[in-house]
């Protein structure tokens, strides 16, 4: 179960430098392509953020102000930032190493972004599998 902490924590989540940090990610490979830029979409619907001003930026992760950045928040970008590595099938070695560069400057370990990568996959098996159940 989630948590007083884990709810408590995310009243300091910074939306801005999550969406920033995901729009590095998803222009890794060269492009952001259409699955993408529907998760991006997506979150910043749910999250009433306005995705477009930061899409038109040339953004570097050297433009990203990590101090203040909460411990949930920055596990949350690295999460969701697998994920949207992951969305349009192809996990590949830019997206991997943004990835890890982004980790590197938010003060998350390599392996702690490992554990989040296995933690997703076993997450989303378990969806699958489910849905192979409710479907047969």
């Amino acid at each position: 179960m989630l948590n007083e902490k884990y709810f408590s924590a995310l009243n300091s989540f910074d939306s801005d430098s999550y969406f920033k940090l995901l729009v590095i990610v998803a222009g890794a490979d060269g492009n952001i392509c259409e699955s993408e830029l529907a998760f991006l979409q997506d979150q910043a619907k749910l999250m009433d953020y306005d995705l477009q001003a930061v899409l038109n930026k040339g953004l570097n992760l050297s433009d990203i102000k990590v101090q203040g950045i909460s411990i949930v928040t920055k596990k949350i970008v690295i999460r969701d930032c697998i994920s949207l590595a992951h969305i349009d099938g192809v996990y590949d070695k830019n997206e991997s190493e943004k990835i890890q560069e982004i980790g590197k400057t938010l003060g998350i370990v390599p392996e702690d972004i490992d554990k989040i990568n296995e933690w997703l996959l076993e997450y989303w098996a378990i969806i699958e599998k489910g849905e192979e159940l409710l479907t047969a």
